[in-house]
């Protein structure tokens, strides 16, 4: 997660778990976590996930853990537009958006981003 987005959500930074991220988009550690982020994909299909904090990071999107998916049995489709993840029992597909939209240069206003829009619901 973007510090960016981190400060916009005012989401408490748990400094004392510190992640070497090299190789992982960015070449840095981490900030710290914030902890069991609720984030609303879809009507109906809420996840919670723990992110790591990058400062500097260009672009504004999350990243969701393997162990995260794995625990919602995602499947990435073979055109990789969409994410099918199943929550409460339920089938979804998930629109992937494009990077490009997520640019932290484009904007910092709150809620401006489909990510963040998801974030505060």
């Amino acid at each position: 997660m973007p510090e960016v987005i981190r400060e916009e959500l005012d989401l408490e930074l748990d400094t004392s778990k510190i992640t070497n991220l090299s190789g992982a988009s960015t070449d840095t550690k981490s900030l710290g976590t914030v902890k069991n982020v609720k984030i609303a994909l879809a009507p109906g299909c809420v996840i919670t996930e723990d992110f790591a904090v990058i400062e500097d990071y260009p672009s504004r999107q999350l990243i969701l853990s393997r162990t995260c998916l794995r625990s919602y049995n995602y499947d990435l489709l073979e055109s990789r537009k969409h994410v099918a993840i199943t929550c409460d029992g339920k089938d979804f597909f998930i629109p992937m958006i494009p990077e490009a939209r997520l640019r932290v240069s484009d904007s910092h206003k709150k809620n401006e981003s489909p990510v963040l829009e998801a974030l505060n619901n």
